[in-house]
């Protein structure tokens, strides 16, 4: 079973638009909850429910938006973590995706495995496997397994979508693009999507299906871990 694992509402909008538009994935579960209860206990009822196998069977894989880097790190992940290992027979796949913030990827990853060890998780053992990419075991069944993979997208996905966003908004001069790249890159996506006569949440999707990234490293990048991560 594969969870992708966001910082929040956009990320969902984006990684939903983008599994459907790239791999044809569909009817996919989400949950997220402004609140961190609301949201983390829709992914228990899925992940530790009666319709498991049948999600993981017809879908595979589940969207799970939390609200900042800092929650997924500290709260989201440890939970979901210790919830889940040692519960389910399954190799169950975290597909966890931050905003860099200027983390090199062994910094974050070295920040999850030490908030998880501080739970101290009965019978289980974490273990780096690559630099983006955890195992935690449960020691009594090795079937119960989780694999947490880390995917960083360079500063943040709003500052990715302004900057090609700004690329379309051909009647914006060199001024207000510098503002529109210098602000608040929520405030700015905002902007461009009311410059552009649309809601923010069509111009989310429209950067999928109009294939805004599609020669930018880091979102082909982000496409080819996902095609390994299904594999």
């Amino acid at each position: 079973m594969n969870v992708f694992i966001l910082e929040g509402i956009n990320d969902v909008i984006f990684f939903e638009t983008l599994l459907k538009f790239h791999f044809k994935k569909s009817n996919i579960p989400k949950a997220h909850g402004i609140q961190f209860r609301k949201g983390i206990d829709k992914v228990r009822r899925i992940l530790l429910g009666r319709n498991y196998n049948y999600i993981k069977t017809n879908v595979g894989l589940m969207i799970y938006g939390d609200n900042g880097r800092p929650n997924i790190i500290n709260k989201a992940l440890p939970r979901l973590v210790e919830d889940t290992i040692g519960r389910i027979p399954d190799v169950l796949k975290f597909f966890t995706v931050l905003d860099a913030d200027r983390f090199s990827d062994e910094e974050t990853l070295d920040l999850i495995e030490n908030k998880l060890k501080e739970k101290n998780i009965p019978f289980s053992e974490i273990k780096k496997y690559k630099k983006n990419e955890l195992i935690i075991q449960s020691t009594q069944d090795p079937r119960y397994m989780i694999k947490l993979h880390l995917f960083q997208i360079p500063e943040c996905l709003e500052k990715q979508l302004v900057i090609e966003g700004i690329k379309r908004c051909g009647s914006l001069k060199n001024k207000e693009k510098t503002r529109l790249l210098n602000n608040d890159p929520h405030d700015s996506l905002q902007e461009i999507a009311k410059k552009m006569r649309i809601p923010k949440n069509e111009l989310i999707k429209i950067s999928i299906t109009n294939e805004w990234f599609n020669k930018t490293s880091w979102y082909l990048s982000l496409l080819s871990r996902i095609s390994s991560f299904f594999s």
